[in-house]
């Protein structure tokens, strides 16, 4: 059976390599065209064009190789019919929570999940097929697993291994690398028994990701975008919150009631939502201000010259409020600690965090580490390998957070 050269992603390094994978038709991966920054080569013929991706499971013709919104999106070179998948996070522009919320999932299940939707995609030799979730669900019933396909498929979509399209239907993320140092996360679809195979390493697991380390021939034969890329995060969060904030359109003030601020500026300890009236003696030009009760509220920034409302500006549903609130305490010089504690005899690092971590961040301990919750339920406590110390102490730190490493 012919081998698509997307299942493995390797970026195309020239207009005429002469290579491919596996056995079967050369056609497959000839000639191979050059992959542009942030693109990853899926698959292709040199001597007819692939056929269309259609929702073969409705019976639908429709050609689904427009860009797909999402972490992803697919490109076609109409002049070879090579298809093209970007690797970058778009995520920006989606309405998500800004809090993620995991299921509590096994490693295994989920893993049953990524190798059936990355089947049931290829089957056809010669096209990519989107896959439904009822589709799945079928196949776990008759293997007599109690999993909910809806629910580890969202899982897989935001970690990155699933490209979610609409009306229910999956696609699988071709195999690629995310890293900016020691640690290797594999982003990829196939299970990790099919990734061990493919790239000869030895693969290791967080919660719901899978990754290595050195050597670095395994790193060369993958496609490679920045942890920040794969995550979908800023550079900065205080720069992406300063920049915010210069865009936004702010309204005339109005009557507030039952309004609290957040206090991100140093201060008594305690209780973190004040009065309206402590939040204009602050100091501060921007404020967090939230309206309503749980479940139905209403964030906002208040802009405030001296003691006085001046503007305020309604925040779109989606916006990252945790992300706000780590860069104002980074401004106002009241930055939220994070622990890092090596522990060397078991060659790892333990992290100690809030339990609120904005998404990108959490999807990177969620994948390399193994989440847990202080026996106090008031900090997250995750163990990860100790090659992941750097990545850490750069992400958090451009999260705007005070990184404290410790040695245990």
């Amino acid at each position: 059976m012919p081998v698509p050269c997307g299942r493995l992603g390797v970026p195309g390094r020239g207009k005429q390599e002469s290579h491919y994978e596996g056995s079967g038709d050369p056609h497959l991966v000839r000639d191979r065209p050059v992959a542009e920054p942030g693109w990853l080569l899926l698959m292709g013929h040199r001597d007819r064009r692939p056929a269309p991706l259609r929702r073969s499971d409705r019976g639908s013709t429709a050609d689904l190789r427009q860009p797909i919104p999402g972490r992803n999106s697919i490109r076609d070179e109409s002049t070879n019919g090579w298809y093209f998948w970007r690797l970058t996070n778009a995520a920006s522009d989606e309405r998500v929570p800004s809090r993620m919320k995991f299921d509590s999932w096994n490693f295994d299940d989920l893993d049953l999940v990524r190798a059936l939707l990355s089947a049931l995609s290829w089957r056809e030799h010669d096209a990519v097929n989107p896959v439904s979730a009822v589709s799945i669900h079928h196949e776990l019933v008759r293997r007599n697993r109690a999993i909910s396909a809806a629910s580890a498929l969202s899982t897989l979509s935001r970690i990155g291994d699933a490209q979610q399209l609409e009306h229910g239907y999956w696609l699988p993320c071709p195999t690629h690398g995310a890293t900016d140092g020691d640690i290797v996360v594999v982003v990829s679809c196939e299970s990790t028994e099919a990734l061990a195979s493919s790239l000869s390493s030895s693969i290791r697991q967080g919660d719901y990701g899978r990754y290595f380390t050195p050597p670095w021939e395994e790193k060369k034969r993958l496609a490679n975008v920045s942890i920040s890329q794969w995550l979908g995060v800023p550079p900065s969060s205080v720069e992406w919150l300063n920049s915010y904030l210069e865009s936004a359109a702010f309204a005339p003030p109005i009557q507030l009631s039952d309004v609290e601020g957040y206090r991100h500026w140093p201060g008594r300890a305690g209780r973190r939502w004040v009065s309206l009236a402590e939040a204009f003696a602050s100091g501060e030009r921007y404020v967090l201000a939230r309206i309503g009760t749980r479940g139905a509220r209403q964030y906002l920034f208040l802009n405030i010259v001296r003691s006085t409302l001046k503007s305020f500006h309604e925040l779109p549903i989606g916006f990252d409020l945790a992300r706000a609130i780590y860069a104002l305490q980074r401004i106002a010089g009241d930055p939220i600690t994070i622990d890092s504690t090596l522990n060397e005899s078991r060659d790892q690092i333990i992290v100690t965090c809030p339990m609120i971590v904005p998404d990108g961040e959490r999807v990177f301990l969620q994948c390399v580490g193994a989440v847990g919750v202080r026996d106090d339920s008031s900090r997250l406590e995750v163990e990860l390998p100790r090659e992941a110390q750097a990545d850490i102490i750069r992400l958090f730190t451009a999260l705007g957070c005070s990184v404290q490493e410790i040695h245990g």
